[in-house]
Parts: structure tokens; sequence; C-alpha cells
């Protein structure tokens, strides 16, 4: 057996470990009670969410494309990403989806990973910018700071990368320094993906667009766990709460440890939640409904337009 397969497997036992201690740990038949008494109509309008999700992250990718003179359509964009988010459920981390995209425009892979890198980072400040505003507001509304470290930590990396990335004389002296390598002419293709990337320096006003379509994506990744919520038989919780704690569970959820997140995502919740009046059982529960029906809607939508492409 190779060390590729053994990783994989290793990924699903860690998967499955954290998911079994999370039953341990809970209220098990609480769980199954908030199940079985799930209000399905309070569920109707969840699939809904992240196929926006899905189009708002399509649109800031066309933005990013476009700046590169891509040509090509929002409607096709759209399948493209979803079909990527199909992908990403089963491999590790997001990075897979992220190299489907990069597939799908093969015709200028350089320009696609570029691009691709950029929409990354900007997706990230603007997660971790959008949790720094939710930790505000609640410390107004509750006197309690949630996370500030991690946050403006998590905001200081991105920003120096952004720095980095789009410095003319930043870009100036690591392409002298890359153009040394000439293996497999690895210096040469480096500074290639770099010299795009840096170009976006000089698009302040489609960054920013893309910042703020940042910020609406992370609050609809929050909306849709918190619609399951309030379809639970449960004593309900703030908006505000989901709209703090999703995004800065779906970082933790970055980390490639097992497939899809699996477990990963359900410890977020367990921790997160309770904090803020969840029972451990109804945040676990919370986060299994909403990844099934992200999950369900990424298979049904993304594979239709796999196939059709095939």
């Amino acid at each position: 057996m190779d060390r590729s397969r053994l990783l994989t497997i290793l990924r699903f036992l860690i998967g499955a470990f954290l998911i079994a201690f999370i039953l341990i740990r809970i209220d098990i038949l609480h769980f199954f009670e908030l199940v079985r008494r799930v209000r399905l109509p309070g569920l109707i309008p969840v699939p809904l969410i992240y196929l926006v999700f899905a189009f708002l992250s399509a649109l800031r990718w066309k933005l990013l494309l476009d700046y590169q003179n891509f040509q090509i359509g929002l409607d096709t964009l759209f399948k493209y990403y979803l079909i990527s988010l199909l992908f990403g459920q089963a491999l590790p981390t997001t990075v897979g989806g992220d190299i489907i995209r990069v597939i799908y425009l093969k015709d200028r892979k350089a320009d696609a990973f570029a691009v691709v890198v950029m929409d990354r980072l900007i997706g990230f400040l603007g997660l971790f910018i959008f949790s720094l505003s939710m930790a505000l507001i609640i410390y107004l509304i509750r006197r309690e700071i949630y996370f500030l470290k991690f946050i403006l930590i998590g905001i200081s990396i991105i920003l120096g990368l952004i720095f980095l990335l789009l410095s003319h004389n930043v870009f100036q002296f690591i392409s002298q320094q890359v153009a040394k390598i000439r293996f497999l002419a690895l210096g040469e293709r480096v500074r290639k993906i770099y010299y795009i990337i840096n170009k976006f320096r000089k698009a302040k006003k489609e960054m920013l667009f893309c910042l703020l379509l940042s910020f609406s994506i992370q609050a609809t990744l929050a909306v849709g766990p918190y619609l399951v919520h309030r379809s639970l038989r449960v004593e309900p919780i703030s908006l505000g709460y989901f709209l703090l704690c999703v995004p800065l569970i779906n970082i933790i959820a970055m980390i490639p440890i097992s497939p899809g997140a699996i477990g990963v995502r359900e410890t977020g919740f367990v921790f997160f939640f309770p904090k803020f009046g969840l029972s451990d059982a109804a945040a676990f529960t919370t986060s299994l409904l909403a990844k099934s029906i992200e999950i369900a809607v990424y298979l049904i939508f993304g594979g239709i337009f796999y196939f059709r492409r095939r």
C-alpha cells in the first residue's frame, strides 16, 4: 500500500475518531430526539443558502479573472465552482477544489493558479475582518470579547502575505532570487506566477469589491447553520453568535486531517456554541444536519454539471 493511500485511510480514521469522541461526550438520546423532532419546513431554504454561497464565490472569482482578461461567463464559472465544491468534499482540504478550478481553465494554468491564490487570500482576509467585526458587536452587547487575539493574528498574517505578493520592490527582489533556480525551469515558473499575482496591485477597486463580497459570503455560510438551528426544538440563540463562530470553525475545518473536514467541523461546533447557550447535542445536531444538506447540494448540482461537462 502506497503512502498516499495510507494517509487517506489515516484521515478517515481521524474523522471517525472525532465523531466517535463527540458521540461519547454528548447526550446521545437527546441527539436522536432532536433529529426525530426537527421541523422539516424550516430546512427548506437551507439548500438555497448554499447555492447563494456558490454564486457569490463564483462572482468573486469572475471579478479577478476578468482583471486578468479571461473571457468566461458567470454562469459557466458558477458551474465550475459547484463542481470544485463537489470534489472538495471528498478531499482532505478545500485545496482539492481549487485544483479543479485551475484544471477547468487549463489553457492558461499559470494565470488561473495566480487568480485562485489571490481569491483565497482575499477570502481569508474577509473572513478574519468579518469575524473581528462580529466580535466587537458582541462585546458592545454583552461586554465579553471572544477570540480577539486569534482574529488579529490571522488578519496580520494575511495582510503580510498580500503585501509581500503585491509589493513591486519585493517582487523585484524575489524575482532575482528565484531566477537562479534552474532545475526543471522551476524558478521561471514561480517568477511567472508571482508576476501575474503582482499585477493585482493596480486592481484596487476590484479587490475592494471582492473583499465586500467576502463579507457577504461569510454571512451566507453562517445563515445556513443558523436556519438549521432554528428548525430544532431548542431555545434559539442569536444569529450574531453564528456570524462570529461559523467563520472561525471554517478556518479550523481547513486543517487537512480528515476528508471534507469530517469530525473537525463538528468538534468546532461542540467547542464554540455551548459557550452561548446551546447544548453539546444541539450544537452537534446543527453541524451534522447543515453539513449533510450542504454535501447533498454539491452532490446534486455539482454532479449534474460535472457529468454534463463530460
